[in-house]
């Protein structure tokens, strides 16, 4: 394409994905207006039932990893460790 400006000459045009090339300026974004921001299906109370759910899920994952971490360790100590005997 001519005065493309991804391509110089002799070259092929470059592919531009979504949402490249349809902006030319600046746009609003939805920060500056709260009703586009927020959808309507989510209500104080369905927001309050996320808000007690998602901590117990977090502390749920951290305590599996943290116990799957001493499992490991504690295979380690008395499998390897241990079974070689002492250092002298």
């Amino acid at each position: 394409m001519k005065g493309d400006p991804g391509t110089r000459a002799g070259e092929t045009p470059r592919h531009s994905g979504p949402g490249e090339g349809r902006h030319r300026g600046p746009h609003p974004s939805s920060a500056a207006d709260p009703e586009r921001s927020l959808d309507p299906a989510f209500t104080d109370e369905a927001l309050d039932a996320a808000l007690r759910v998602a901590p117990r899920g977090a502390l749920v994952l951290a305590g599996t990893a943290v116990a799957l971490l001493f499992l490991g360790w504690f295979l380690l100590y008395f499998l390897v460790f241990l079974a070689r005997g002492p250092v002298s």
